[in-house]
């Protein structure tokens, strides 16, 4: 486990690598989409450990959320009830000044330039997107990537809370496990509070159907990258 400090500006967040995977994407159904790709797969694990910035979102959520709902006029009727997960529509990162939205993406953009140089890509932090993601009992972030096509961007989520609805992320062909090699499998990934996942676009992904009573939350987003 590596710990290290991500500085902010005025303030440094403690973060934990708990889990890192890489291996080599040889299922070309979905990494086509780019063109080139610019890199292969990995998961990356984080745990941030701060607890006034987790405070701060908590307490601006009900604000979060009643600006995105102006939007509502903007969705078709039959998609109103998706709205907080419908992440084409606004950008937190841009569209809400709270500053422990500015702090997140700090935090999101140093761990992704680290990220690019691990991964040895000749490319750079162009822009971010960011949605708000709420679960609520019976309901379900179904199979979906965010690729766009000649995008090249890394995805993340952070989780805000501790719950039993995993998020699923499809392994392209195998992944290396404790010396194990697991063939056509899904890595598993059970939401912590704090924990901060880090994985490419084309990466298709799905959590399970939501069944606790308290809402399942997350913040999720992309880094986009450019030459």
């Amino acid at each position: 486990i590596n710990i290290y400090p991500i500085s902010t500006g005025t303030s440094f967040f403690w973060s934990q690598t708990i889990k890192y995977y890489r291996g080599i994407n040889s299922n070309r159904s979905n990494r086509d989409i780019l063109n080139p790709p610019a890199f292969d797969f990995f998961i990356q694990e984080h745990l941030l450990e701060n607890d006034h910035l987790f405070s701060r979102i908590e307490t601006n959520l009900d604000h979060y959320i009643s600006e995105i709902k102006k939007r509502e006029k903007l969705i078709p009727k039959e998609h109103r009830n998706f709205l907080l997960n419908y992440y084409r529509l606004y950008n937190i990162f841009s569209d809400l000044p709270q500053q422990e939205l500015k702090t997140l993406k700090d935090i999101v953009t140093s761990q992704s330039k680290e990220l690019i140089i691990e991964l040895g890509l000749e490319l750079k932090v162009s822009e971010h997107h960011a949605w708000l993601n709420l679960l609520k009992t019976g309901e379900q972030a179904t199979r979906h990537c965010h690729v766009i096509k000649d995008e090249q961007s890394i995805s993340w989520v952070l989780f805000l809370d501790d719950s039993d609805t995993l998020l699923n992320i499809e392994a392209p062909h195998f992944i290396h496990e404790e010396d194990e090699v697991k063939f056509n499998t899904y890595v598993k990934i059970k939401p912590q509070k704090g924990k901060l996942i880090f994985f490419p676009s084309w990466m298709f992904h799905f959590t399970n159907i939501h069944k606790e009573e308290t809402p399942r939350l997350s913040i999720a987003g992309k880094v986009i990258l450019s030459q």
